[in-house]
């Protein structure tokens, strides 16, 4: 689960609710694309047992100048708050530029933390399994796919797809 937060607005201007608004829009939008990836636009409130809270949260806060603006990203693993990605983007406040800068930044986002060896996926690499599986061969046949997918070696692929099939 990943929650998408509501950028903090750092300057008081008419224009930055537009902005924030589309900008969550479009990075919504594009995590959405990403089956693996179960997106959240608020929190579930506290009694709701039907719903898991969220693994992770995405907050950002947007600067805006006279003619441009700064939108500042980072990715926080709820179960310790520490944050496991951040990075910022600039563009210009025209219409034509914002609306195409919109679309560029969630592209970035959505890629930098849902694509296959993204952000979300080496933090769940990262876990400790507490609950280890009974067929070791199973497992390492596994492991050794993931390390294929990082390289995507001809050489491997046989033995990997051969273990896999066992």
């Amino acid at each position: 689960w990943l929650l998408v937060c509501r950028c903090e607005e750092q300057t008081d201007a008419a224009a930055t609710e537009a902005i924030v608004s589309g900008l969550k829009q479009e990075i919504v939008s594009q995590l959405s694309k990403f089956k693996e990836i179960v997106v959240m636009v608020s929190a579930p409130y506290d009694g709701d047992a039907s719903t898991s809270p969220p693994r992770f949260i995405l907050a950002g806060s947007v600067s805006l100048s006279v003619d441009t603006f700064l939108l500042r990203v980072r990715l926080i693993s709820r179960s310790d708050g520490s944050v496991l990605w951040a990075d910022s983007y600039d563009g210009r406040m025209k219409v034509a530029d914002l609306v195409g800068a919109q679309a560029d930044i969630a592209r970035n986002v959505s890629t930098s933390l849902a694509q296959t060896y993204g952000v979300i996926f080496q933090a769940d690499a990262n876990l400790h399994v507490d609950n280890p599986p009974e067929d070791w061969a199973a497992y390492s046949c596994t492991l050794s796919f993931y390390a294929y997918r990082v390289e995507l070696s001809p050489e491997a692929r046989a033995s990997v797809r051969s273990c896999l099939e066992k």
